[in-house]
């Protein structure tokens, strides 16, 4: 009788921590660590500039019109930055032709290195002499 309570208390234990657990929900880690995300814009030769980055992945606008597609990794306050598309037909002042980043010849002249580190400091990061800013 006393190993029947003993295994029946066990049982009735597992069970607890069975629903228990059952009962738990895993919460999504709502910490963003991903300071990339966002809207950032910079004037370049008089050009408007937008860059929207979320998810590993972001777009460059100039004058409203799209022009680089991207990826980015982020680690601490560096973000590595790989441009894998061009929109080569906005570029030469026709209609959208997108052009994969690897057929751009390496130093075609106002075409951004395939690949870069920036750092970012408070709300803003530069390259090559371009600082873009976070927007609010």
């Amino acid at each position: 009788m006393k190993k029947a309570v003993k295994l029946f208390g066990i049982i009735a234990l597992m069970a607890v921590i069975g629903f228990t657990m059952a009962a738990c929900k895993d919460e999504p880690n709502n910490e963003n660590t991903d300071i990339f995300t966002g809207t950032w814009t910079t004037q370049m030769e008089g050009s408007d500039m937008k860059l929207v980055a979320a998810n590993g992945s972001f777009t460059v606008d100039m004058d409203g019109h799209s022009a680089f597609r991207g990826t980015y990794t982020v680690s601490g306050n560096t973000v590595s930055i790989t441009f894998t598309s061009v929109n080569t037909g906005y570029m030469s002042g026709g209609a959208d032709e997108w052009t994969s980043y690897d057929d751009i010849p390496e130093g075609t002249d106002g075409m951004p290195p395939k690949t870069f580190d920036a750092v970012i400091t408070g709300n803003s990061f530069s390259f090559e002499s371009i600082t873009f800013t976070k927007q609010s």
